[in-house]
């Protein structure tokens, strides 16, 4: 018996929510004609990558979902550091995904 039962229940949701997301990959068929310039192995490479910048982003929506129920907390002054801080890290991860990584290649 918890003190919030309501609140349990609707963290444990969104949680499962969550790791339904978290499981989820990118599959591309590619052309025949693309097979001679990425083989396999590259493929492979490509899924995992765009996966792993889809999972990002989720966990960074989510983050911001977050900050905006505490929106009350604004005042804070170290509740702003953090989130300012959080949100560079993540803008500056995917960044670093999407230009450094793939757009390399």
């Amino acid at each position: 018996a918890t003190r919030f039962p309501d609140t349990f229940l609707r963290v444990e949701s969104e949680i499962n929510q969550f790791r339904a997301w978290m499981n989820l990959k990118l599959h591309v068929t590619v052309p025949t004609v693309y097979k001679v310039i990425y083989d396999a192995e590259t493929m492979v490479y490509y899924e995992r990558i765009f996966s792993l910048i889809m999972k990002v982003r989720l966990v960074a929506n989510s983050i911001e979902k977050l900050w905006i129920a505490r929106s009350r907390l604004i005042m804070d002054r170290m509740f702003c550091i953090i989130r300012h801080s959080m949100h560079f890290f993540i803008s500056n991860l995917l960044y670093y995904l999407q230009v450094d990584v793939v757009d390399s290649e």
